[in-house]
């Protein structure tokens, strides 16, 4: 009499099989995701600078000239703040990391009083991971990107505005 014996475990080959579909979809799905994440940084980052384009304007209107000093003129003597509370940091002596973007109010040393202008700037932490562009917003209220990373804290000649596709950053 023949006895058949059941089959308890998977074969080596079937494990095999398994783990190369789930690599080539780790493959597929990976850089996908990456990327989404970026889009959603740059997304975020934009909306941050027009909610601090703002802020800077409610503060001309209210001084008649923009701040020269970031967090004493905006949070610690200011009440109510103008800007929002996750900005409540030293973004001239120190780039502020939120989101993957370093944020930096331009230094508006050596302008004469009133400060009339400013520049405010974010630009990625890891370029091609955490953003592709480097965006500015500055006294206009018009906000400009470039691709790739610039360390200029003004938007440079060739940055377009954020309604045009980005140029290369010089």
């Amino acid at each position: 009499m023949i006895t058949t014996t059941q089959r308890r475990a998977f074969t080596l080959i079937e494990i095999l099989v398994v783990v190369a579909i789930v690599a080539l979809l780790a493959t597929i799905a990976i850089p996908h995701l990456i990327r989404s994440r970026m889009v959603a940084n740059e997304t975020r980052v934009i909306g941050q600078l027009r909610e601090l384009a703002n802020a800077l304007m409610m503060y001309r209107v209210a001084n008649n000239a923009y701040p020269d000093q970031w967090q004493a003129d905006m949070y610690t003597n200011a009440d109510p703040h103008y800007g929002p509370e996750m900005f409540n940091v030293d973004m001239q002596g120190a780039e502020f990391i939120q989101q993957g973007y370093r944020y930096r109010y331009a230094d508006p040393a050596g302008q004469p009083e009133p400060l009339l202008t400013y520049a405010l700037a974010a630009r990625p932490v890891a370029l091609n991971l955490t953003g592709t562009r480097t965006i500015w917003v500055n006294d206009t209220n018009e906000i400009y990107h470039c691709l790739g990373e610039s360390a200029s804290p003004t938007p440079p000649a060739n940055a377009t505005t954020i309604s045009q596709g980005p140029l290369a950053c010089p």
